[in-house]
Order: C-alpha cells, then structure tokens, then sequence
C-alpha cells in the first residue's frame, strides 16, 4: 500500500514539474508572438510609408509630364 502510495505521490509531483514546464513555454511562446505582431506592425508602416511617398513621387512626376506637354512652343505652326 505504502508502494503503491509512494509511486502516486511521485507521478503526481512530476505531472506538477512538467505543469510548470508548459506554463514557462507557454509564456515564452506569448511574448514570441507579441514580437511577432509588433514586428509586421512596424513592417505595414514603414512598408505604408513608402509606398505614400512612392506615389506621391509618381503623381509629381505625371504632373511634371503632363504640364511639359501642354506648353506648345510659340513658333509652332497651326495646322489647318
């Protein structure tokens, strides 16, 4: 009886071990996690960021365009 208690007493202490052992993993998989997401968080703003300025310096650049092809020399001839 005594055996069998003891051998109960054991398996309970080490299912307490190994409880312990998957809180710290699941701990440490959270804060990979909060890394993650605060990572691709910074990524998306700076990845905005860019793609803002990109289009802004592809309207300045159509604008830019557009406009020298609007101004008609003086000298040119009128067709008829």
């Amino acid at each position: 009886m005594q055996h069998s208690l003891g051998t109960l007493t054991e398996a309970v202490d080490a299912l307490k071990e190994q409880s312990k052992e998957h809180g710290k993993e699941i701990r440490e998989i959270s804060k990979d996690i909060h890394t993650a997401k605060t990572t691709v968080k910074i990524v998306g703003i700076i990845l905005a960021a860019v793609l803002a300025f990109v289009g802004w310096a592809i309207n300045k650049a159509v604008d830019a365009f557009v406009q020298t092809r609007q101004q008609a020399p003086a000298s040119a001839p009128l067709h008829r």
